[in-house]
């Protein structure tokens, strides 16, 4: 009886951990979607559609990685005249997912909406996220488009951002 207990046991965390495997080898893959302008390469999920990361693909953003990010975050926190960080996430993200303590949310839904209101000087610092990347990249395109001149997106998203504190974490550990 243990056994076939011990059997069952080793079949369900089998299968759990092939599929968690399989779900985030399709929802996240890296994909051959180069951005000609700075050779970034794209986090490429199943849900987003061709003409959606063709869209993103034509930005002229320019990204900040996620190490420069973090750095910005700490100088953040010792000096608040630094780059405003905008969350451009849905609000069901924002208030159930990681963000970044020091960032004001402004979804993308709302951002041309509500941006002059929030930051009126054009030459302003803004870095701006979303979960993966895209739609933070659209959101500085549209940022850029109304004249905002010192605009830049993260690179990957919340998503990576959290990889890299979460290595930064184990590098120290």
């Amino acid at each position: 009886m243990k056994y076939i207990i011990f059997l069952a046991v080793t079949f369900v965390f089998s299968a759990a951990t092939f599929a968690a495997d399989k779900v985030f080898q399709g929802a996240v893959q890296l994909s051959s979607h180069a951005n000609t302008k700075d050779n970034s390469l794209f986090l490429k999920s199943k849900s987003h559609g061709e003409k959606f990361l063709k869209l993103v693909e034509k930005t002229a953003v320019r990204e900040i990685s996620t190490s420069e990010l973090f750095n910005l975050v700490e100088e953040k926190n010792q000096n608040s005249e630094k780059a405003i960080i905008i969350d451009v996430r849905e609000e069901s993200e924002w208030q159930n997912d990681p963000k970044i303590s020091t960032a004001i949310h402004l979804s993308k839904g709302i951002l041309e909406r509500d941006i002059e209101q929030l930051i009126p000087n054009t030459n302003q610092a803004i870095r701006v996220y979303c979960s993966g990347g895209f739609r933070a990249r659209l959101a500085a395109d549209t940022l850029l488009k109304m004249g905002y001149s010192n605009v830049k997106s993260l690179q990957g998203g919340m998503r990576a951002y959290q990889a890299y504190l979460n290595a930064s974490k184990n590098k120290s550990d």
